[in-house]
């Protein structure tokens, strides 16, 4: 199908790929306790500061004219300047890219921790503004560490500001932000076990991702902006969230179980899916035949409002309420899932 003027797909993030954890963070911040030191920080130090005051005027509501991209490749551009001095110091300048990668990642963790808005379902609104500011220090730490390796690259530097976790975004100036009182209202609607959203991150960008409206995994998920191109569906959010809450559950409750294979069988005898397909690109036949998108787009139906179902089933094997017993037996499964987990 691809994108449509109404709607664009959700899709979740590869199953062995966490949104909320970095695998390298553990490693990473023991690796710079041990090997900055008091000079490396100071080295960073006043360079950050600057760094960090500069971002934080990269905002989502920027004057008329100009828009998130363009404040973010201009604060980019400056940070790909000093990345060049340090990369022409290597192997000098390694304690201070260390330094800096400690110092950009703390900053990290404080915006995430401190501008997530609280939800009465249990999970944390992160608002585009903060997002965004994320998003560039992801690229600012990536970019570092490839510099740590001498392998720093302004082109591929340029290239991975574009990408939000591998998925290409959009480039398109003039787009229409969720707002975090949709997200919670998309949550009210929402039938579920209480507990099962405790933790869980939502996180708003700033930008439009390409050909999807969201990815998501266990604990975690990112709603990007539409193309402001006046056919956005009021419906939009809800059905985006509710389908990437579904791969929450599946990669929590059934990946993340030891006993996944014997689970994932069950599901698939109850929706009669004969074999395995990994999710290939949206909308793709990998996609449509996927087990893991069946059972985003099942919980979607099945525990959210009627504005998170206003989207007929996308994938291959059709609306779960359709069968005989109105799709009680997978609702069953789901719920078993959320309450022994």
């Amino acid at each position: 199908m691809g994108q449509t003027s109404y709607r664009t797909v959700a899709h979740s993030a590869p199953r062995n790929q966490s949104l909320r954890l970095r695998h390298y963070a553990p490693y990473l911040l023991a690796l710079v306790v041990l090997a900055v030191g008091v000079s490396g920080l100071l080295a960073a130090h006043s360079y950050i500061i600057y760094s960090l005051s500069s971002l934080h005027a990269v905002s989502v509501s920027a004057e008329p004219g100009s828009y998130y991209l363009d404040s973010a490749a201009q604060w980019w551009s400056g940070d790909a300047a000093h990345l060049e001095e340090l990369a022409g110091e290597w192997p000098a300048s390694l304690p201070a890219l260390l330094g800096e990668i400690a110092l950009l990642w703390r900053e990290r963790e404080t915006i995430l921790e401190r501008e997530a808005l609280p939800t009465a379902s249990g999970a944390k609104i992160v608002p585009a503004d903060a997002a965004g500011r994320v998003h560039l220090l992801d690229v600012a730490i990536d970019a570092r560490l490839a510099a740590l390796a001498n392998r720093w690259s302004r082109i591929a530097g340029e290239a991975r500001l574009m990408q939000y976790y591998g998925y290409p975004i959009a480039d398109a100036r003039r787009v229409r932000i969720v707002e975090p009182e949709e997200v919670e209202k998309a949550l009210d609607g929402a039938a579920l076990p209480e507990g099962v959203l405790d933790g869980y991150r939502i996180v708003l960008l700033p930008f439009a991702l390409e050909n999807t409206a969201g990815i998501g995994t266990a604990g975690e998920a990112a709603l990007g902006a539409a193309p402001d191109t006046g056919a956005v569906s009021p419906h939009r959010t809800a059905y985006t969230l509710l389908h990437e809450l579904g791969h929450h559950v599946h990669f929590a409750y059934i990946d993340g179980n030891p006993d996944k294979d014997v689970l994932w069988q069950e599901y698939m005898a109850l929706r009669g899916i004969g074999a395995w397909s990994e999710s290939g690109q949206v909308e793709s036949p990998a996609w449509v035949q996927s087990p893991q998108e069946t059972f985003a787009e099942d919980f979607r139906l099945l525990f959210g409002d009627a504005s998170a179902r206003h989207f007929p089933h996308g994938t291959a094997y059709g609306d779960p309420t359709a069968a005989s017993d109105g799709g009680e037996a997978v609702r069953s499964f789901m719920l078993k899932l959320m309450t022994s987990g």
